[in-house]
């Protein structure tokens, strides 16, 4: 409404609109580099913290001065077509500041694609739901501007992101079909005798249609649970049992 006025004690961080997309002006510190200018597309569909972009990570030596596991990763497998496509190495940024809000110790990814959003020059990095969710957030679009207020969450220490090692694609009008379009080499998933390509048809005497792809991957993030899956392997069908466990994927 046109009346609208925020009266909570939240920081303000301005929100410019660049042909309808939010854009916010912060600077990052990483070791021997302090307030590094970044121009960050705000988005809350992302599920991780930041993705920074590759030209800027080439420019700034991010990777270098900043990086944690220099294993690319690829969270958005078997998306290759997709604008977004994501193919990462990670790292820590020291401090983010937007305007008055601050955030420290941030695991981040950093971008090592060639074609897509994260080889584009128009931007330094998404910044992402995981951050978003410590926070109430007001977006008033009037006054282009957000609001952070901050919840507890919000001091708390990053949480280390871990994985199974597999990547699940949902497909299908009810996105009910599970296939494994990535796996790390030599984590759990891998070594427990999932392949490339595998539809998982079924948990523990459970259909597959009865889960959505939400929670089948909580299910692969719970350690020490034993599962047995059903895969369809090309022709074959396949049982495999797993013990789940799981690796940073920070280190």
């Amino acid at each position: 409404a046109d009346d609208w006025r925020y009266r909570g004690d939240g920081v303000v961080v301005p929100l410019p609109f660049d042909g309808g997309t939010p854009y916010a002006a912060a600077t990052l510190s990483v070791p021997t580099r302090e307030n590094i200018p970044a121009r960050l597309l705000m988005d809350n569909g992302l599920a991780d913290t930041m993705v920074f972009t590759r030209p800027f990570v080439e420019a700034n030596e991010l990777a270098r001065l900043a990086g944690s596991n220099r294993e690319a990763v690829n969270p958005t497998a078997g998306l290759g077509n997709q604008f977004f496509t994501q193919n990462n190495t990670r790292g820590r940024i020291d401090e983010v500041r937007l305007g008055a809000l601050v955030l420290r110790d941030i695991p981040v990814n950093f971008s090592t694609n060639t074609t897509g959003a994260y080889a584009s020059d128009e931007f330094a990095a998404t910044f992402g739901n995981t951050i978003f969710n410590r926070y109430r957030v007001f977006i008033d679009y009037q006054r282009k501007r957000m609001v952070f207020e901050p919840t507890p969450a919000a001091v708390r220490p990053f949480a280390e992101r871990r994985t199974f090692g597999v990547t699940l694609l949902a497909s299908g009008e009810d996105l009910r079909t599970f296939t494994v379009s990535g796996l790390r080499a030599g984590a759990p998933a891998d070594a427990a005798g999932f392949r490339r390509d595998d539809v998982i048809v079924g948990v523990d005497g459970r259909a597959a249609s009865a889960f959505t792809l939400q929670e089948l991957r909580d299910l692969l993030l719970r350690e020490g649970e034993h599962h047995t899956f059903r895969v369809q392997r090309g022709s074959e069908t396949v049982t495999i049992d797993a013990d789940v466990t799981t690796v940073s994927i920070e280190r």
